[in-house]
């Protein structure tokens, strides 16, 4: 591998890694307020107010939803920056970065809708695969809407399982009495 292009992956793997100690300071940020809302929600329920129990269990849910999707990206740029780690080591750069490629373009859909700012950062970083795959003369594919390679789909399929775990032992369940009248 030339050394300019092993430079600019232990440059795209720090970006990386910044990121994804963004996702998990608002996976922390949102499990504490999920569990505020769960708390609201009981009282309200306590106090007798069906009404403003449903709207903080409603809310504890789209939170939950969000955390999902953070915990999930969280959790492919984790297998990301490992698998670009690797190319570094191992020097599979052609399979490395094109898998890598694909998972980007994955996360950036759900990840923009909740946090904007971060799906930028993470479409920078995916340009910047992007150039490295280009100057190593690497094929990227049909821009959008190219299916994942095999090892991208794994990485995806493994993302998303285990932030469906981490969120139900992460997050309490709402109420109950919220629950069944639903």
């Amino acid at each position: 591998m030339r050394e300019h292009l092993r430079e600019k992956l232990q440059k795209v793997i720090i970006r990386l890694s910044t990121e994804i100690n963004k996702l998990k300071r608002e996976e922390a940020t949102m499990e504490v307020r999920e569990k505020e809302l769960i708390s609201k929600a009981t009282d309200a329920l306590s106090s007798g107010d069906q009404e403003k129990a449903k709207i903080f269990a409603n809310e504890a849910a789209e939170v939950k939803k969000s955390a999902k999707v953070i915990f999930s990206t969280e959790i492919a740029l984790e297998r990301v920056a490992l698998r670009l780690e690797t190319t570094l080591d191992v020097g599979d750069f052609a399979a490395s970065l094109g898998s890598s490629f694909g998972v980007l373009k994955k996360v950036m859909g759900p990840l923009s809708e909740i946090m904007p700012e971060a799906s930028q950062e993470i479409s920078s970083i995916e340009e910047e695969v992007n150039s490295i795959m280009s100057e190593a003369e690497i094929a990227t594919g049909p821009m959008t809407g190219a299916p994942l390679s095999e090892d991208a789909e794994s990485i995806m399929k493994e993302a998303e399982a285990l932030a469906e775990s981490r969120v139900k032992e992460g997050f309490p369940e709402p109420p109950a009495q919220l629950t069944a009248k639903k």
